[in-house]
């Protein structure tokens, strides 16, 4: 066989070269909410918690001209005696099909376990 032919059956590497789209984004996520669908698909959509946002702060000027840093605050209408409101905002969406979602478990799997072997050092070094 000649060199060619070797050359031609010989498995090559696969080498995968990265590029941010110019739409790419970095996200804090305080969580997910998570479903299934009936093909098998799984979505998590991401959100961030925070307290209701003001419609306005009226602020006074004071005699020197300057805003003062006492506000009136118009709160939305999400007044609630008997529970504490949390607002969460979810950002964005991935959907995954099932291959993907368990390489992105292991991964996270991976990443969790240097977190707390990471954490469990740094304790140790602080005793």
């Amino acid at each position: 066989m000649s060199e060619s032919e070797e050359r031609q059956n010989e498995l090559l590497p696969v080498k995968f070269i990265t590029e941010k789209d110019p739409s790419f984004r970095t996200y804090h996520a305080d969580g997910a909410w998570g479903m299934a669908n009936a093909v098998g698909n799984i979505q998590l959509s991401f959100f961030v918690e925070h307290d209701p946002l003001p419609i306005s702060v009226l602020h006074p000027i004071n005699k020197d001209g300057n805003i003062s840093n006492e506000g009136e605050i118009t709160s939305l209408n999400e007044q609630d005696e008997n529970n504490f409101i949390v607002i969460r905002n979810f950002q964005m969406a991935v959907v995954l099909q099932l291959e993907a979602a368990k390489n992105i478990h292991r991964i996270l799997g991976n990443f969790i376990k240097l977190s707390e072997d990471s954490t469990e050092t740094g304790n140790e070094n602080e005793e």
